[in-house]
């Protein structure tokens, strides 16, 4: 048998069989958050001074910033006058994802009345691990692959092989398919790529999943909860 053969055979029992959903356009620029959503992330919102000017910018939960700190960060001089409950009257919290050397950052502005205020630039996949660790979401987390303004997932289990056409598939996968394409019409855009091989010698289904969402809608806990519960199901 030929090197190309053989190629063929191992390749095409399984690529010729994946399933593939896909929405190609656009991911959102901007979302709005809410302040619960700097709470989840592990951040305070202050107000104060940077650089003796006024302005509001975020402060690490774990670093127990108070009204009447002073302190230095990256260059800059913070001097901290309150340590906000609430976003400030008639504010909106926007956020965006920017790309810089190939790397995604959560870019952050508070907007009122067409005019932004930046709060700052966090690094988005840093920041994504941190925050779905602390919300125990540990199968999102461990499915992270890579994070731009569209995040891979990749979960699996057990070798490929012969993919299974749609019809075959056990019911879960059914479920899966139709919760995931939902949540990927809501989010906006995304890639969904499935491949199940049937059973291992332990009676657990063979599978490979690569999905690709909007790395905004993952900073929605509502959102990231939802995917959760959904790879939990195919873990069964």
């Amino acid at each position: 048998m030929s090197r190309r053969t053989r190629v063929f055979e191992v390749k095409s029992a399984t690529v010729m069989e994946t399933l593939v959903y896909e929405w190609i356009v656009t991911p959102e620029e901007r979302i709005e958050f809410h302040y619960a959503d700097l709470e989840h992330w592990g951040y305070d919102l202050a107000s104060g001074r940077r650089d003796r000017h006024g302005a509001y910018f975020l402060a690490e939960v774990e670093e127990g910033r108070r009204a009447g700190d002073r302190y230095e960060e990256e260059g800059r001089c913070y001097e901290i006058d309150e340590v906000l409950s609430a976003l400030p009257a008639e504010m909106r919290l926007m956020g965006r994802i920017e790309m810089h050397d190939g790397k995604a950052c959560l870019a952050l502005e508070l907007s009122r009345d067409q005019a932004l205020h930046a709060l700052g630039r966090l690094p988005a996949a840093e920041l994504l691990f941190y925050y779905l660790d602390k919300q125990r979401l540990h199968r999102l987390m461990g499915a992270l692959q890579d994070v731009g303004r569209l995040t891979t997932l990749a979960h699996s289990r057990g070798q490929s092989g012969r993919a299974l056409p749609y019809e075959a598939l056990p019911p879960e996968f059914h479920h899966f398919i139709r919760e995931a394409r939902g949540i990927a019409r809501k989010m906006g855009a995304g890639r969904i790529a499935l491949a199940c091989f049937g059973q291992n010698k332990d009676r657990r289904q063979r599978f490979h999943l690569t999905w690709q969402v909007p790395t905004l809608a993952l900073f929605d806990l509502s959102y990231a909860k939802r995917i959760e519960r959904l790879l939990e199901t195919l873990d069964g």
